[in-house]
């Protein structure tokens, strides 16, 4: 590791009296970048076609807590080809840390859904509540049963349980 030169004198160096968090010419102060994580404006122009899952959870994470701060689904995006290679990391333990955590905590966790959709479809998914995609928790008709999404994944879920 190389040890930094000394800054010249007189080099960029502001006129006496001015410091930069002079709360006097705003202009001077440096700007700190916004707290948290920067929210997404814009729709993600990936233009890859992939595949959006929900993982539907059995015990809510975080119960004895307010349900509005409770946990029972995760929604993800795989690429077109890393579908299996995605699902088989999240349900082992070792890809998304929610499930990963619940299977920690002794909590099942069951691929449900299955969608065909870019990474904007999952942005969109997980705007709402994941709970009304869920065939598990809602009382409604299971129309989704019905689809062909539904039919692929029951054909995948039967492959990763020969795998």
């Amino acid at each position: 590791m190389t040890a930094l030169a000394p800054w010249p004198a007189g080099a960029g160096s502001l006129p006496s009296g001015e410091s930069l968090t002079s709360p006097g010419d705003p202009a001077t102060v440096a700007q700190l970048p916004p707290r948290g994580r920067r929210r997404r404006t814009a729709p993600v122009d990936s233009g890859i076609l992939g595949w959006c899952y929900l993982i539907h959870l059995d015990t809510p994470i975080g119960a004895g807590r307010p349900r509005v701060t409770q946990a029972q689904h995760y929604v993800g995006w795989a690429g077109p080809d890393r579908l299996r290679a995605r699902l088989a990391a999240d349900l082992g333990g070792y890809g998304c840390r929610l499930v990963a955590y619940a299977l920690r905590a002794g909590i099942r966790a069951e691929l449900v859904r299955l969608w065909r959709g870019d990474r904007n479809r999952e942005r969109a998914l997980k705007q709402n509540s994941a709970t009304r995609y869920c065939p598990v928790c809602t009382d409604l008709p299971k129309v989704a049963a019905a689809c062909a999404a539904d039919r692929r994944l029951a054909r995948l879920r039967a492959h990763l349980r020969s795998t």
